[in-house]
This record gives structure tokens, sequence and C-alpha cells, in this order.
């Protein structure tokens, strides 16, 4: 428990870190530096990555893993809302919340193959989560337009 909590504790002053030398700059750029961010954590912790990987986590370690998610899903929610002026719904939380997941579950990967990372799959990683947010910012603007027709038809 000790080592997720010291592991979620960094996290926070590392997130505000990067977003302070980050603001301004395009909403990919941050995204990328956020898992930049998330690899050399990692690779600094092998006693995290030992245990968060095999999710051997106790009830206590889990609840503070799972409030990391969300932190990680609203601020992925803010970027895309802000960056690509998308409206604020539960489908879109929804939608980072499985792009934070599944971006998890990838890097866990890396650090499986590899102790250190496997370079190869955090590069996969990094493409797959571009392409499908990409993806829920095409689908948010052509819902937006759709009911934006709707409403001058």
């Amino acid at each position: 428990d000790a080592i997720v909590h010291r592991h979620g504790r960094s996290m926070a002053a590392r997130m505000s870190e990067l977003e302070a030398t980050m603001a301004g700059r395009p909403w990919r750029e941050q995204v990328l530096a956020v898992i930049d961010m998330q690899v050399d954590r990692l690779r600094e912790s092998p006693a995290y990555v030992a245990v968060g990987v095999a999710r051997e986590l106790s009830p206590q370690a889990r609840l503070e893993d799972d409030e990391d998610v969300e932190v990680f899903t609203r601020r992925l929610r803010d970027r895309l809302r802000d960056g690509e002026a998308l409206t604020d719904s539960p489908s879109l939380l929804a939608r980072c919340r499985v792009a934070v997941q599944a971006t998890d579950a990838l890097l866990s990967l890396a650090f499986r193959l590899d102790r250190r990372g496997d370079d190869q799959t955090v590069a996969e990683a990094k493409r797959i989560l571009m392409l499908y947010l990409d993806s829920v910012v095409a689908e948010a603007r052509t819902s937006a337009e759709d009911r934006a027709r709707q409403r001058g038809a």
C-alpha cells in the first residue's frame, strides 16, 4: 500500500509541474507529454511496477489507483474539451476514461515485456491513444454539427 500511495502522491506533483510547462500547448502535445511522464515514473519505480503491473493491489491501494485514473480521465477530458471546443458530456467523460484505461493496460504490457518499458509497445500505445482520441473528437464534432442542422431545419 505504501508503494502505491507514494506513487500516487508523486503523480499529483508531477502533473502540476507538467501542466505549468505545457500550458498553452496543443492538447496532443500535452497528452503525449503525460504518457512520457508516466513512463518515466514507472522506470523510476521498479517496486511500483512489480506491484502495479501484476495488479495485486489491496482494496485501499485499488481505491487510490482508481482515484488516479479519475484524475487522468478528468484532465484528459478538460484537454479535449478546451483544445477542441467540445461540449462536455457524460459520453465525453466515458470515452476519456476508456482512453486512460486502455493506455494504462498497454503501458502495463510494455513493462511486463521489459522491466524498463518496451519502447515499441509504448510507441504503439501512444499511436493507438491518439487515433482513438482523434476519432472521439471527430465524432463529437459531427454530432454537434448534426444537432445544429436539426435546430436550423
